[in-house]
């Protein structure tokens, strides 16, 4: 009696949904199945598209978040890393005057991209930084992102550095953290090969030379003298100190000027290492130490000098300018001292 019961119920359900035309033929079974599967593989599409959308999205926002970050560092616009976009013409060496001497500031193409050492000296370095340290290259520019110091759970120390490149010397700038205003820390000018940069000064020598030389010019077996060499070397910083000069007029902002009074005292502390070099080679030992002597004293007094130079200004945006400044013109005159040693 209940399994006939059951039936006609079934039967009665059956007969109302053919009547609201839910079921055009419960006798196909197929149609009711094919229906199932299509809805079925409905849901998992829209599943697998929105996984994927997730997973692009979330790659999405890593890519962004590590573009914001260099963006930030580059004033604004989004940059890709400068693994390729360093300028191959930047590759070579270039020399700075540091604390330690002179420092060397170092590009060299690898696999892959590039390697950027900064050694304060022939003891210490700045950095070594690879392309994976390279946050952006943009407008002649040049972001590092460079762990100082790297902890056992990973985290990090880092440090900032813009190098503002040109045809032939790269300004560094340095900040704690991209929030802080950059501070200049050296111009470094590329090192020449010996025979272009005595091309150069043969030059400038051609536009004024000089009378000792002239007067045997045509002995191809004359050899300056260790005067004429000095005096060679005088009057081709002199031409430099013009056109940094003309720079240094067009300046626009404090920075540029910073930047300007830093290339005029390594142009004539370059200057100086060359004419000390010269009469180190020609000198004899004993006149040497006394001048050895002196030097360290002249240093001393040129740190001194550099220092309460800076203290008028201290903190201040004009302080690199007024040191850089100071101790250029030190220098130079240093330069036209050791110039007297030669005669």
């Amino acid at each position: 009696m209940r399994k006939m019961k059951i039936a006609m119920s079934v039967g009665a359900i059956l007969f109302v949904l053919s009547s609201c035309g839910r079921i055009e033929n419960p006798e196909d079974d197929t149609k009711v199945e094919s229906g199932i599967e299509k809805i079925v593989e409905s849901d998992e599409e829209p599943q697998a598209a929105q996984n994927t959308g997730t997973a692009g999205d979330s790659e999405d926002q890593i890519s962004s978040d590590n573009g914001d970050s260099a963006a930030h560092v580059a004033g604004g616009e989004k940059a890709e890393t400068g693994k390729e976009n360093v300028p191959e013409i930047l590759v070579g060496e270039y020399e700075y005057v540091s604390d330690g001497g002179i420092g060397r500031l170092v590009i060299e193409k690898i696999s892959g991209g590039y390697d950027i050492f900064d050694y304060e000296s022939e003891y210490s370095y700045r950095f070594l930084a690879d392309s994976s340290n390279i946050q952006a290259v943009e407008d002649n520019k040049i972001y590092i992102k460079y762990p100082e110091q790297v902890y056992a759970d990973d985290t990090a120390d880092f440090s900032y550095y813009t190098l503002e490149y040109n045809t032939d010397e790269i300004n560094v700038y340095y900040r704690k953290s991209p929030q802080e205003e950059a501070e200049f820390l050296y111009c470094a000018k590329k090192k020449q090969p010996d025979g272009a940069k005595q091309a150069e000064k043969k030059e400038v020598s051609d536009g004024a030379p000089n009378e000792s030389v002239a007067g045997q010019a045509g002995n191809a077996a004359f050899q300056p003298s260790l005067s004429d060499e000095i005096a060679a070397e005088i009057s081709y910083a002199e031409e430099r100190e013009k056109e940094i000069t003309e720079k240094q007029k067009a300046a626009d902002t404090q920075m540029d000027m910073n930047i300007t009074a830093a290339e005029m005292y390594q142009m004539w502390d370059d200057t100086l290492n060359i004419v000390w070099g010269l009469l180190e080679a020609n000198l004899n030992e004993v006149d040497m130490e006394v001048l050895r002597k002196e030097e360290k004293e002249w240093i001393a007094f040129k740190d001194a000098e550099v220092q309460a130079a800076g203290q008028e200004c201290e903190g201040g945006s004009i302080q690199p300018s007024v040191e850089a400044s100071r101790a250029a013109d030190l220098t130079k005159a240093r330069v036209y001292e050791l110039a007297e040693y030669a005669k």
